[in-house]
């Protein structure tokens, strides 16, 4: 709302700015206008005074320089009232500062006002006779009082110089309109600025201000979840009119909170899963396992006596369930901490997991891992899963004695292998929730990886997993 209101703030700026421009150029054309009016004024006088300058006329002898003058004066004094020219008369001075002609103070005739200043103390008759002297013809603007008043105006007077009678002969116009108007267009602008003003400020308040609850509502709604995170807060879309902004803004929060929840609780619900899972793997994997070293160890001190042999074939059992609890909890771990996943080398994962497998089902494993260079976090992880997901249905659906696993790379392909010796299937006939191989399949897809699947009843089942290299060092890169 605040930047709306600064924003409709600086258009009227602009409006008044872009106003004062116009009041401005419009005064200048028309003081152009009265420029130009005095200047036809002038010429006017000066053109009654042409006889009177005529070399004919002055070497008849018939007047005196002086003489010529006065009826010079006389003749501008005429024109004034002749050619109605009111407030814009005609007038001479002498460039000692003698009045000669001024038709409405003619008490001022023939008297020096050299020394004559306005109200603001300028010397206009003095700048007068200088611009007239200097220039021979120029403008000069001064403060006088008008006929039929008393308070001085802002006069602009032209004057053009007589040299041979040394005197100026020149006509004022009075600024005092021009400035009125001015006034009056000024004000009137900024009334109309300030009712354009208002009028939009209470236009924008009425349309923003349901969005501006809602903003304010919405503040309160953020700082009540960062304090509360556990307890949702009331949303009051009701409190406003459906389908309007404000009540859109309000149902879509309403809608995050809601997608929040349901997030919450399926991670919740995840969690427990995942703890449930790693309960059962516990059970089934570790429990057993060390129930079963636990029931060797009863038995060995009989065994060592009785049958040595046999008792030597037991602690070697006894080691590989170790070995293979260990495993077991090493992988659990990696479940528990999927950064471990990330940070181990695949080499040491696939012997994990080859030992958890050994341990648990007795099925010995060998994996052949070469170095591949660095791989993607989704590859790594993806060709972990793969190799776990194949090694635990090879070790209780194949009923196989050997499984190896071999990673390695040939130009330009990365190739996963997974072969076992076991009973083999038919692919086409899976039995549902069997195999897993959809899960494999899906896993290499998103790696941009292809997955193959060699099995025969009878002779053991060979999974293969190829990805081009350069795929992976692009997406390393990036």
């Amino acid at each position: 709302m605040l930047r709306v209101g600064i924003a409709i703030i600086l258009v009227c700026g602009g409006y008044i700015a872009l106003s004062m421009y116009f009041i401005n150029s419009y005064t200048q054309r028309l003081l152009d206008v009265r420029k130009s009016e005095l200047q036809r004024i002038v010429d006017l006088g000066l053109a009654s005074l042409e006889p009177f300058r005529n070399e004919d006329y002055i070497d008849s002898g018939t007047s005196s320089m002086e003489q010529l003058r006065r009826d010079g004066a006389i003749t501008l004094r005429e024109m004034t009232y002749r050619y109605r020219l009111g407030e814009n008369y005609l007038f001479m001075i002498t460039n000692s500062g003698v009045v000669l002609v001024q038709p409405f103070e003619q008490e001022l005739e023939y008297t020096n006002q050299y020394d004559l200043t306005d109200v603001k103390g300028t010397y206009f008759v003095r700048e007068m006779i200088e611009v007239a002297t200097a220039e021979s013809q120029g403008f000069v603007e001064y403060w006088y009082v008008p006929p039929g008043s008393d308070v001085p105006e802002r006069k602009i007077s032209y004057i053009v110089n007589i040299p041979e009678w040394d005197v100026l002969v020149g006509a004022g116009m009075y600024m005092g309109d021009i400035e009125a108007d001015n006034q009056a267009y000024a004000t009137t602008s900024l009334l109309l600025a300030l009712g354009v003003l208002l009028l939009i400020l209470g236009i924008v308040w009425l349309a923003l201000r349901p969005i501006a609850m809602s903003y304010r509502i919405l503040t309160e709604l953020f700082r009540q979840v960062r304090h509360e995170p556990d307890t949702l807060p009331v949303v009051p879309v009701a409190d406003f009119r459906p389908e309007s902004e404000a009540w859109h803004l309000l149902r879509d929060f309403q809608s995050m909170l809601d997608q929040i929840a349901r997030h919450k609780q399926a991670h919740q619900e995840a969690t427990l899963a995942e703890r449930n899972r790693l309960a059962r793997e516990l059970h089934d994997a570790v429990s057993q396992t060390l129930f079963s070293a636990g029931l060797i160890t009863d038995v060995l001190p009989s065994l060592l006596e009785k049958q040595p042999d046999k008792a030597r074939e037991q602690i070697k059992v006894l080691g590989e369930l170790t070995r293979g609890a260990h495993a077991e909890l090493r992988t659990l771990l990696v479940e528990l901490r999927p950064e471990r996943l990330l940070q181990a080398e695949l080499g040491e994962l696939f012997q994990q997991l080859a030992q958890a497998i050994t341990g648990r089902y007795r099925l010995p494993v060998e994996t052949q891992v070469e170095d591949v260079g660095p791989l993607p976090a989704d590859v790594k992880i993806a060709l972990y899963r793969i190799t776990q997901e194949a090694l635990t249905n090879a070790a209780r659906h194949a009923a196989a004695s050997r499984v190896t696993v071999r990673l390695r790379s040939i130009e330009d392909t990365l190739i996963l292998t997974i072969e076992d010796d076991g009973q083999g299937f038919d692919p086409q006939h899976t039995p549902a929730g069997h195999f897993g191989l959809s899960i494999m399949h899906e896993r290499a897809a998103a790696i941009g990886a292809s997955l193959a699947l060699d099995s025969v009843k009878g002779t053991g089942t060979t999974i293969i997993l190829t990805c081009p290299l350069s795929s992976l060092s692009t997406r390393t890169g990036s």
